[in-house]
This record gives structure tokens, sequence and C-alpha cells, in this order.
């Protein structure tokens, strides 16, 4: 079966998973820059679930890394990170998401689990409370390495690469 998915598909998969007794754990993000951070979480990630869980990891959608981030992301297409992500052995499968409502992802998705990282605390609780309603479990794991982000990265190479603003974001 392959890694990358579509969220149907992925739903699906939950699902059925959750039939057989696996535990399923749902993480999502931009993945812009893979970086330390990342595999850092990632890792933590496949500790605290266990080597019998089945992780998702959804990709966000180009559109949304734009209104949050700015003009000049996302660096790569969200296809792009999909591929990246989907090298990343702690992750079982990898989907793209669209734009539905994070409610009705949770909802949809039917994880036992949803586990995030370095995200802003007014969302964390904003999440938290959404996969609750859906009977889910939350779990925050936090691997802040504070000098390295995909922000801080993109900024980087933006101020040293002449020309490069996102040029590679639609391939």
């Amino acid at each position: 079966m392959a890694k990358i998915i579509s969220f149907k598909k992925a739903c699906e998969l939950s699902k059925k998973f959750r039939k057989e007794g696996k535990k399923v754990v749902f993480t999502s993000g931009c993945f812009d820059i893979l970086h330390l951070g990342h595999i850092r979480f990632f890792k933590s990630l496949r500790k605290w679930c266990g080597k019998n869980a089945i992780v998702i990891c959804g990709v966000e959608m180009d559109k949304y890394l734009k209104d949050i981030k700015g003009q000049i992301r996302p660096i790569f297409s969200q296809k792009n990170r999909a591929e990246v992500l989907s090298s990343v052995a702690e992750l079982d499968f990898v989907t793209t998401l669209d734009d539905r409502a994070y409610v009705m992802l949770y909802r949809d998705i039917a994880a036992n689990c949803v586990v995030f990282g370095n995200t802003e605390p007014k969302l964390l609780k904003l999440i938290k409370r959404q996969v609750l309603q859906f009977g889910g479990n939350f779990k925050h794991i936090v691997q802040k390495i504070d000098y390295l982000s995909t922000t801080n990265l993109a900024k980087l190479i933006l101020d040293n690469c002449d020309g490069f603003g996102g040029k590679y974001a639609g391939q």
C-alpha cells in the first residue's frame, strides 16, 4: 500500500485499524522545510505511542501556509512536502489536508489520539476541545529547538538567495 494517501482513504484506514483494535494516532502541520525539530518530534511521537500504533500525518494546504506565514510561503508545494514526509520512518501514512473545518477533520479521521508539538497555546486549546468533543485523546509533545524553525530557516534562505522567494513552491 502507498504511504501517501488521500484524506478519504486515511479516514477509511483509521476506522478499519481501530476496529482491528489498533491505536491510531494523527498529527498534522506545515512541514515546509523538514528540519531537526520535526524529526525529534516524530521520534518522540513514535516513542510515546509505540511501534504498533498507526501514525497518520496530515500536510497543510498551500493556501493555509500563505495565509498564516505570508506570501513567500510555502517554499515547497503540499505535494512535495507530502513526498518528503513519506520518507520519515516514524510515519505510517501521509495525507494532504483540504479546506474542511478542523472540527470536521478530527471527527472524520476518528483517531484514538491527536498529537501536536509546537503550536500556539490558543490553537492547542481549541484543537484539544475539538478532539475531545469526538471522543479522541489529545497529547502535546514539545521538542522545541529555539534557534531552529521553518520560519527562521526560510528567512535565512530568502535573505541569502536573491530571487528564490517561493520559486519552487509550485513544482
